[in-house]
């Protein structure tokens, strides 16, 4: 039988290699029927090509809704990353120091809390230091740091208040009211604190000035939330 007429679908349409199509010469004596035949098998052909290249617009449509779908599910993963990597460990040593008018005092953490912001927006942190003797006549310092709960950064110390008994006598006041107050807060978390500062004001006619202040500290139990 001879041949005529080959159509020929490349590889680039075709996933499964490099097609040949023949299509049988007619013979004279049924040259209609053939050339009906010749015409179903390129329409054939044509309609085979046009599916294929519907599958691949299908194919390339489910990769990139794949790709968005994993873009998105893996938000989740990198912000909770970036909040660990961003956060500083806790400190190794228990420490709560600062000279005052260029004497060393050595302070014990009596204490901490957190409380509901006035305007419910947030959490306020607060610490309490002592250092001192009670007996036989009192000689005490204390130190009430708060700021913002799980903030870190410079001068975010809100209220940083002196009170000094001595002598009988007791005297108060807030160093970011007012004098001023250095400070650098670098961990600040449900488990642990570390912050630098210093500042200085004038009580009674007296200036007190604190110089290399410094507060690293872990909690016995973290804070629930």
């Amino acid at each position: 039988m001879a041949i005529s007429n080959c159509l020929f679908s490349p590889t680039s349409e075709n996933p499964l290699g490099f097609s040949v199509w023949c299509v049988p010469a007619c013979p004279p004596a049924c040259k209609v029927k053939c050339q009906t035949t010749q015409l179903l098998i390129t329409e054939n052909v044509a309609a085979f090509k046009r599916a294929l290249a519907t599958m691949q617009k299908i194919k390339n449509l489910m990769k990139k809704q794949l790709h968005l779908l994993m873009f998105f599910v893996s938000l989740p993963l990198l912000n909770s990353c970036s909040d660990d990597d961003s956060q500083q460990p806790c400190p190794e040593t228990e420490i709560a120091s600062m000279e005052i008018n260029d004497e060393l005092k050595q302070f014990d953490i009596n204490g901490r809390g957190i409380d509901i912001d006035n305007d419910g927006t947030g959490h306020t942190l607060s610490l309490w230091l002592m250092t001192g003797v009670l007996q036989p006549q009192q000689d005490t310092y204390a130190i009430t740091i708060k700021l913002p709960y799980k903030q870190t950064g410079i001068n975010i110390i809100e209220e940083f208040n002196y009170f000094r008994v001595q002598n009988g006598t007791s005297s108060e006041i807030d160093f970011i009211a007012q004098g001023k107050l250095e400070s650098n807060v670098k961990v600040n978390t449900n488990s642990c604190f570390s912050a630098t500062f210093s500042g200085s004001v004038v009580l009674n006619g007296n200036e007190i000035i604190i110089t290399e202040g410094i507060v690293e500290h872990v909690y016995d139990d973290p804070f629930d939330q």
